[in-house]
């Protein structure tokens, strides 16, 4: 977070109650809402990238978790031609979709209708997003929240949140993936929940009712936490 940010925060913060609230059910079933929309539009637990194979001269915007991805031996890198090309190993394979993403294709479209959006739907093909994905993240609990700082027409609160990983896939265990399944790679002891280590989120409430993850804002007890 930028020194200017953060001081603002530090500043507002000095308003807030030093009492720590308890979750009401209310806010527990809204966090639930709020928390998952976000794994739905980008899922902790997926590697956007792609698509695959991966060229040089077709994606001039570049592969930017492509040699990430060859460390852990999910893409293999050979030179074609003068140009570097990125392909799927088995394992990346195992892991891979470029379908359309039903979910994300949701957030979309509730967005547009709580903006009373006029302009045409996005195509179909914008919701094909290549990703590389280890397990679904969704809400399971609420470890700790700081109270609400209003700041202006928003208003932000923050949670320390649980979260839970369903639909995994084998290699979410494999140590060579840590890089991207830290604080998730954890096997649950028999039928417990596959639970991830406690993590922030912080939204932004705006006065149309919108909600933003904004993940470089901290406050209150929790300002120089990560």
């Amino acid at each position: 977070m930028p020194k200017h940010s953060r001081l603002l925060l530090i500043l507002a913060a000095a308003s807030i109650g030093a009492c720590t609230p308890t979750p009401s059910p209310e806010t527990i079933e809204r966090v639930r809402e709020d928390a998952n929309r976000v794994f739905d539009e980008f899922d902790p637990m997926c590697i956007y990238q792609g698509p695959f194979p991966w060229r040089e001269s077709l994606h001039p915007l570049g592969c930017d978790k492509c040699d990430a991805l060859v460390r852990a031996g999910l893409v293999a890198k050979r030179a074609t031609e003068g140009e570097a090309v990125f392909e799927l190993t088995a394992d990346g394979k195992a892991l891979y979709r470029d379908d359309v993403d039903t979910a994300y294709k949701t957030v979309v479209e509730e967005r547009r209708q709580k903006l009373g959006s006029s302009d045409a739907p996005p195509p179909e093909k914008v919701f094909k997003r290549p990703r590389l994905c280890f397990a679904k993240t969704r809400f399971h609990s609420i470890a700790d929240m700081l109270p609400p700082m209003d700041n202006g027409a928003e208003k932000f609160q923050s949670f320390k949140i649980v979260r839970e990983v369903t639909d995994i896939k084998p290699q979410l265990y494999d140590a060579a993936n840590a890089a991207f399944t830290a604080g998730c790679n954890r096997r649950p002891e028999g039928s417990q929940p596959a639970l991830c280590d406690v993590a922030i989120y912080n939204f932004v409430y705006y006065g149309d009712g919108l909600v933003e993850l904004r993940n470089d804002v901290r406050y209150g007890a929790w300002v120089d936490e990560p």
